[in-house]
Parts: C-alpha cells; structure tokens; sequence
C-alpha cells in the first residue's frame, strides 16, 4: 500500500519512511501490553472502577 501512494505522489526516498512507521507500530504495541497488563493484574484498578467513568 505504501508503495502505490509514494508511486502516485513521486516520492523517491521512503527509507527514513518505513522506518518510522515500523517505530509507531512497535510502541502502538508495547503501549497496548502495557496498558493491558496495568488494567488486568492491578488489583486496585478493577474494572467495576472503570465503570463509574461510563454511567
């Protein structure tokens, strides 16, 4: 997909490109686990707290 839209605008070099994506999906994942293991295996923070902020 990337390669049809920088083929369609004329970019040449994607190097530094790729590279930062791959970075944002690294820390969109790492972000996700750690958010995860915070709201399952904290036993102060359990999900019927979470609800007070949704009622």
């Amino acid at each position: 997909m990337i390669a049809v839209y920088f083929g369609a605008v004329a970019v040449k070099n994607t190097r530094y490109t790729v590279i930062a994506m791959l970075l944002a999906d690294l820390v969109g994942i790492i972000t996700s686990i750690a958010l995860a293991y915070l709201f399952l295996h904290n036993e102060k923070l359990q999900v019927r707290s979470l609800l007070v902020f949704y009622h």
